[in-house]
């Protein structure tokens, strides 16, 4: 490439001219997000320990119908 594109480029402000290369000029955002699975997979295969608990629903609905199910027999 012409320098002059390399100037145009670096002036956009989405790259960085350093002399010698082009920074961010080959960056692709991703397609889409990452799922919660994937996620998952992603930490394990790189060792981090992620909460023992991801804020799940059935966790809580779990806790609301034995809430309940306390409260009717206390109540009966």
């Amino acid at each position: 490439m012409k320098p002059e594109i390399f100037e145009k480029l670096a002036a956009c402000g989405k790259y960085h001219n350093t002399g010698k290369v082009l920074i961010g000029l080959q960056h692709q955002r991703p397609l889409r997000r990452m799922t919660y699975d994937e996620i998952r997979v992603q930490n394990a295969l790189l060792g981090a320990r992620g909460p023992r608990f991801a804020f799940d629903l059935t966790i809580y609905a779990i806790a609301v119908i034995t809430l309940v199910a306390a409260l009717a027999e206390i109540f009966k």
